[in-house]
């Protein structure tokens, strides 16, 4: 079984592991030019409400075989923790799960990879401000919102939006800064696609992506 541990403290100023099942009671703060790197196989586990606010890097680098886990401690009362904030840093995550955040991933002006992860469950799967953000081959599903750039800058491709009450919405777009191409986008409750509260009417690239149905151009947007 893997190791328990309760992280002791709130910040992280120099280089750290993290490794086998991690409970965080109380928010964690990353400074800059600090590396916070969790090993694969370990369960991140947030009290309510809690998160970590990094304006470093984190790299979460999982295996097909040991995935990481990103949760809540109350995960079965339905209770949320809160996000991972990303500042002004860099954020690597591969085979990751997120479950059950308020946000599970939010980030600012920061460079952002996501690959063969999933994202379940969450009020919002990934917010995030300029970028660039790569999201590849990831699943996003039985989210409130899954994905929300806001004059958000990179890629979304060969993704699995499904099951959200919204799929991808465009909280605001400046020049094409954001390419959502070759993603199976359908079955959303509400909005496969959706302009949101501060856009100015540009357009966003959705090109090439499947909508379900069988129909050229649908999908609920």
């Amino acid at each position: 079984a893997p190791m328990r541990f309760t992280w002791p403290v709130t910040r992280v100023l120099s280089d750290t592991t993290w490794i086998g099942d991690i409970l965080i009671p109380a928010r964690v703060d990353q400074a800059a030019g600090t590396s916070l790197k969790i090993s694969p196989g370990t369960t991140v586990r947030f009290a309510r409400g809690r998160g970590i606010w990094s304006n470093g890097g984190i790299i979460a680098i999982g295996k097909p075989e040991r995935r990481i886990t990103f949760t809540g401690r109350e995960a079965a009362t339905g209770e949320y923790w809160h996000q991972i904030m990303i500042e002004k840093g860099r954020g690597d995550f591969a085979f990751c799960d997120f479950r059950n955040a308020r946000t599970a991933i939010h980030a600012h002006d920061s460079r952002i990879m996501i690959r063969a992860s999933s994202f379940v469950a969450n009020k919002t799967g990934m917010m995030f401000k300029g970028g660039p953000v790569t999201i590849i081959g990831s699943r996003f599903v039985d989210n409130s919102v899954a994905i929300i750039p806001n004059y958000g800058q990179g890629t979304v491709r060969t993704c699995l939006i499904r099951g959200n009450d919204t799929g991808v919405m465009i909280r605001a777009e400046k020049g094409l800064g954001m390419r959502i191409n070759g993603n199976d986008i359908y079955g959303n409750h509400r909005h496969d696609a959706a302009m949101g509260d501060f856009n100015p009417g540009s357009d966003a690239d959705f090109r090439g992506n499947y909508w379900g149905g069988g129909r050229s151009g649908g999908g609920n947007i």
